[in-house]
Parts: C-alpha cells; sequence; structure tokens
C-alpha cells in the first residue's frame, strides 16, 4: 500500500476541482473535511502549487485552484510530490544498504508507471459514480 499521505492528497485533490468552481477553497475548509490539521497539508499544498498542480489565491477570501485541467494533472506527478514532501523527514534517518535502494528504485519505477496511466479526472469520475450525493457527508455539497 502506498502512503495514507498519497491518498489524503488525491482527496484532497478531488474536492478541490469539484468545490472550487464558483470560488477557491480554502486551507482552513480543506482540513475540515479531510479532519486533519492545517499543518499537515501545508507542505504538500506549497508543493502542488510549486509543481502548478494547484494554483493559489491570497487573501481573505483566498484558498486553492486547479492548476491546470484534471485531464492533464497525472496521478504520477501527485505522487512525486507527496514522496518529495516527505524526502525532509527521512534526511535524518540511517542510509539503506545499496540492494534495499536498487530494489526501492526498482519498485518506484513500476509505481511511476502505473500511475502515469491515470489522471484527476479519473478520480473525479469514480468519485461521481460511487458518491453521487456528494463527497464523504458534506449535506450541502452535491457534484
Amino acid at each position: 500500500m502506498l502512503p495514507r499521505k498519497f491518498y489524503v492528497t488525491l482527496d484532497a485533490l478531488v474536492y478541490i476541482s469539484l468545490a472550487s468552481i464558483e470560488k477557491p477553497v480554502g486551507a482552513k475548509e480543506l482540513a475540515e473535511y479531510l479532519s486533519l490539521p492545517p499543518r499537515y497539508l501545508e507542505v504538500i499544498l506549497q508543493g502542488l502549487v510549486k509543481e502548478k498542480v494547484l494554483r493559489s489565491v491570497r487573501g481573505p477570501r483566498g484558498g486553492y485552484f486547479l492548476g491546470k485541467e484534471r485531464r492533464k494533472i497525472c496521478i504520477s506527478d501527485i505522487y512525486t510530490v507527496v514522496m518529495n514532501a516527505d524526502e525532509a523527514n527521512v534526511a535524518n534517518e540511517p542510509e539503506l544498504p545499496e540492494y534495499i535502494g536498487i530494489f526501492g528504485a526498482e519498485l518506484d519505477g513500476r509505481i511511476h508507471v502505473l500511475l502515469q496511466q491515470h489522471t484527476l479526472d479519473d478520480l473525479v469520475v469514480a468519485c461521481r459514480k460511487h458518491r453521487p450525493s456528494g463527497l464523504k457527508s458534506e449535506g450541502n455539497f452535491v457534484i
């Protein structure tokens, strides 16, 4: 299984893509939707902005929009952002043996190939199919 942070990021991006049609999605709103502390999302959201997956708007009515069309956002790009955000935490860990590094690099390559076959649009379509009344239990949010 891939890191939970990756799946949370995918959920956040589906929410942003559906909820930001009229106005940007604020970090606080997103954190509440995901039941997470805002600080948890900060590093990932900043990475997604840096990679132009998201666009941020500053100010009291600011928040996040998609940086490009859903069909142009590859899931492998999202995976890369999440994994790079975790690299800062790995810096203090002991170095892995070479054979583990080789295995990890091969595994990572295979994961990228699989994830390149899907886009954010695929997830939005799946969301609409499996949750036609909206995301999670939001009573006022309808897709």
